[in-house]
């Protein structure tokens, strides 16, 4: 009797484990979905990669029938997501903060260039403001983005912005240099 409730019991036991882990599976993609929409996207998305690829290991051992290490990759890509959700507000800080050291920085450049070209009466010197003009926009637009609170977004508009201020100071210097002087 007793042997025969061994067998009984290993036999359901065996039987729970041949199953797909459909629970498993689907908490792991809700976690998932959750760090979507915290933003893991954009400050954790290496987490949030970390937990999709596990999460398709699952199911392709789900496919192979390995359900027992199905149900572990689940398990982990539940935990992966789960950390990428933790992640973000960690990274929204950290491109926050970036975005303002760029601001900080560009502003006074920006300046510095706008008044060389003021004191230029040469002609040269116009295609120089008109590209002034666009990094402003530029400028603005990665504002913007800090403004409504997207910050990689906004670093990433604002990363360009120092080759190319560079670029521009030393032209704006040289045409200031080589023009003609004010009365």
């Amino acid at each position: 009797m007793k042997t025969f409730r061994f067998i009984l019991g290993f036999a359901a036991l065996a039987a729970g484990c041949a199953q797909p882990p459909v629970q498993e599976i689907a908490a792991a993609q809700s976690a998932i979905e959750t760090a979507v929409k915290a933003g893991a996207e954009d400050y954790a998305d290496q987490d949030l990669r970390a937990a999709r690829d596990t999460l398709a290991v699952a199911n392709t051992q789900v496919e192979a029938k390995d359900y027992k290490a199905a149900k572990l990759s689940a398990l982990d890509a539940k935990t992966k997501a789960e950390a990428a959700s933790a992640g973000v507000e960690t990274g929204r800080a950290h491109f926050k903060a970036g975005v303002e050291t760029k601001l900080a920085a560009v502003q006074p450049v920006l300046d510095e260039i706008e008044g060389l070209l003021a004191k230029s009466k040469s002609r040269k010197v116009e295609p120089l403001k008109q590209e002034v003009g666009e990094l402003k926009g530029e400028l603005d637009a990665a504002r913007a983005a800090y403004d409504a609170g997207k910050y990689r977004s906004a670093l990433d508009k604002c990363q360009p912005l120092d080759l190319l201020l560079s670029n521009l100071k030393d032209r704006a210097e040289e045409a200031v240099r080589k023009g003609p002087k004010g009365k």
